[in-house]
């Protein structure tokens, strides 16, 4: 999207947010908001190897399921 967007989007890595520390999500975008104010957030990291998935179930759940979450309930 960041081509696409150019200064109006705010790309981030999971060195920057880190999806997995689900105690640092509200204040990661906390601080976010403060200096960027985004009309809208998307979130398009996901845990996609399928079969690694059924080894690291923890993992997967909270990239794909509780951080999304996190980020939807901070969103309201």
């Amino acid at each position: 999207l960041t081509p696409l967007l150019g200064d109006d989007a705010l790309p981030v890595t999971k060195d920057s947010f880190d999806l997995t520390q689900l105690s640092l999500i509200e204040k990661t975008l906390d601080t976010m908001a403060a200096e960027f104010q985004p009309e809208v957030i998307v979130n398009l990291a996901a845990y996609t190897n399928v079969e690694q998935s059924e080894v690291d179930k923890d993992l997967a759940t909270v990239v794909n399921a509780s951080a999304p979450k996190a980020i939807a309930a901070w969103c309201n």
